[in-house]
């Protein structure tokens, strides 16, 4: 392995240049070349680290208890030196942030390992050989890997789990898509959200505290909860593979992105996230409602009052106060199918703004008013704003997951699934 490589693997993403080095400049599909055979694959994952550790956000806490029931935790305090506090097999740590200085309760512990954790940043909870930690909830959220605690101000801090890749993703396939979907969909599903995952590390370059969060702003991920033994087979029969495609000139990561439901044509990534790539071009998609529930697929119009609409807007995007209040909408960019793309918005006081209509979507919807997509009929409903022949869940970009489904069971096979929803892209190992 060589010295670039070794960086990548190991979180420290090189260049650009080096992105492209490190897909193949031979352009050849090894994948396809060395095959997924899960006979060929048949370690259990956790066996298999790939050697890139993801760092993921999952929550913000005052207080947190972890327990190891199948090992034992050291807690490690950041500064170099200082001894770890160990805590035995079964027994739980409580840990909080008070005035400044983290508090860490253990039955029996010593006062003095105690005390040499309180100063500093982070505290790191490592389990022994391997071990599950798991924070006691209903139900317990269980996960491989380390945990990092990292202050965010005296009495609260982030809660980032630091985990290999494949583990990463058998705690996300399970959660963004059902497992007892078509193998073939499946193994698809792996592929982009290894590339997402991946491509999120390379843009964020090792800066910050965490790569991805835990929830549907990057990809969801339920930890060890959301393994299942048909997931996990789609994770190792892909082991390694990710998509790439050209950008100006050279074969690199892009993000992969995917959605529920595109509801008959996914959309452009320009119109949504402003990055004009080949791979993430709108394509039409008769498939999704074969498998798509109606009510995501064609939704039933939806009502939402112009003063609720105004309010959450605002409270979303500050610079929309210079509005006072939203009198008007206006559609002013459509894609060639029909989906919004971009949304005018006139205040009460004369003064106007433009606004993607993704971001108006995240917005407005809640989960009693539930805006599904960016696809509809805009109609002044008077006192209301009425959203009419709604189409797909989800922005729209990317793999369509129950399209995707469809498609597995129609016989195509993942490579040939990825190919129609991300168009001029192809496959390499990366790993």
């Amino acid at each position: 392995m060589g010295q670039y490589q070794k960086a990548f693997l190991y979180g420290t993403l090189g260049s650009l240049f080096f992105i492209g080095w490190f897909i193949g400049c031979d352009g050849k599909d090894r994948a396809a070349e060395e095959g997924w055979s899960a006979a060929r694959d048949p370690v259990p994952m956790a066996a298999q680290p790939s050697g890139v550790e993801v760092r993921v956000l999952l929550f913000h806490a005052g207080e947190l208890e972890v327990v190891c029931p199948a090992g034992s935790l050291e807690i490690r305090p950041a500064a170099a030196g200082r001894e770890p506090l160990r805590v035995p097999t079964g027994r739980a740590c409580r840990l909080s942030r008070r005035a400044g200085r983290w508090e860490c309760r253990v039955p029996a512990a010593d006062p003095a390992a105690l005390d040499a954790l309180a100063a500093g940043r982070e505290l790191e909870i490592r389990p022994s050989d391997g071990a599950v930690l798991e924070l006691p909830a209903d139900p317990p959220r269980r996960y491989r890997g380390r945990l990092h605690l990292l202050a965010e101000s005296s009495d609260r801090f982030a809660v980032v789990n630091r985990v290999d890749i494949e583990d990463y993703l058998a705690g996300v396939i399970g959660s963004e898509m059902p497992s007892y979907w078509h193998p073939a969909a499946l193994r698809a599903q792996s592929i982009a959200s290894r590339t997402y995952a991946l491509y999120q590390m390379h843009i964020r370059g090792g800066r910050g505290d965490w790569d991805l969060s835990s929830d549907q702003s990057s990809q969801v991920y339920g930890g060890v909860a959301r393994e299942t033994g048909r997931t996990s087979q789609a994770i190792r029969q892909t082991r390694g593979v990710v998509l790439t495609c050209d950008w100006k000139g050279s074969e690199k990561l892009f993000p992969a992105y995917y959605s529920s439901t595109c509801g008959g044509h996914t959309q452009d990534a320009a119109a949504v996230f402003g990055e004009d790539l080949p791979a993430l071009k709108g394509t039409v998609c008769p498939y999704c409602g074969k498998v798509a529930r109606q009510e995501y697929y064609r939704w039933a119009p939806l009502a939402i009052s112009k003063p609720v609409v105004s309010q959450r807007l605002i409270e979303r995007y500050a610079a929309l106060k210079d509005l006072a209040e939203i009198a008007d909408i206006r559609v002013v960019a459509q894609s060639p199918y029909g989906r919004v793309e971009k949304l005018e918005l006139v205040g009460t006081n004369g003064r106007r703004a433009r606004l993607r209509a993704e971001d108006f979507r995240l917005a407005v919807h809640r989960d009693e008013t539930p805006l599904r997509s960016s696809w509809y009929d805009l109609a002044d409903g008077g006192t209301v704003w009425r959203f009419e022949n709604g189409h797909g869940w989800g922005h729209g970009v990317g793999l369509c997951q129950c399209g995707t489904q469809q498609l597995a069971r129609l016989g195509e096979d993942c490579v040939s699934i990825l190919s129609y929803y991300y168009p001029e892209s192809m496959l390499v190992r990366a790993y």
